[in-house]
Formats: structure tokens, sequence, C-alpha cells
């Protein structure tokens, strides 16, 4: 199966970005370039396209997984026997 690739105009990437790092802001990590005394400063762990592409893959995932999980519970699913409940 192929990639997918999803295209977008650079306003709708801009609003989508700003809502992903609004929601979810990007994890920051020491610096690692810092030489220097205590406290050393912070940087994002991620690029904000490589974030914004990393939550969207990991969004899609879950939500296969999630499906996945009902079709298999769906599939064992056992009718109640109304014979039993009197």
């Amino acid at each position: 199966m192929p990639g997918v690739t999803i295209s977008m105009t650079s306003a709708n990437a801009a609003r989508v970005n700003a809502a992903i790092q609004g929601l979810f802001p990007i994890p920051q990590i020491p610096d690692p370039e810092y030489v220097g005394d205590p406290p050393i400063p912070t940087v994002d762990e991620y690029t904000a396209l490589e974030w914004a592409k990393m939550f969207i893959i990991k969004g899609l995932a879950r939500t296969t997984r999630r499906w996945e999980d009902k079709q298999a519970k769906d599939a064992v699913s056992i009718p109640e026997d109304p014979s039993i409940a009197t």
C-alpha cells in the first residue's frame, strides 16, 4: 500500500500547526549545545513540522487500533440468551 500524502494550503497548514501546538506543546529538552552555569535553557525536542507529523501519525494509529479493537469485540460478542433472565 502506498504512503499517504496530505495536501493543504499554507494558511490551513498554519492553522493546524497552531492548533496542535496550542493543545499539545512541543516537548522541551535541555539545550545540548549550552555550556555554562545552571539553569540550563531548554529547546524544542522537535521542529514544528516534525511534531505536527508525529502527532497526526500517532492519532491515525490510535484511531486505527480503536477501530480494530471494536471489530474484534464485535466479532466475538455473544448475544444475550433471554431464557437466562427468567
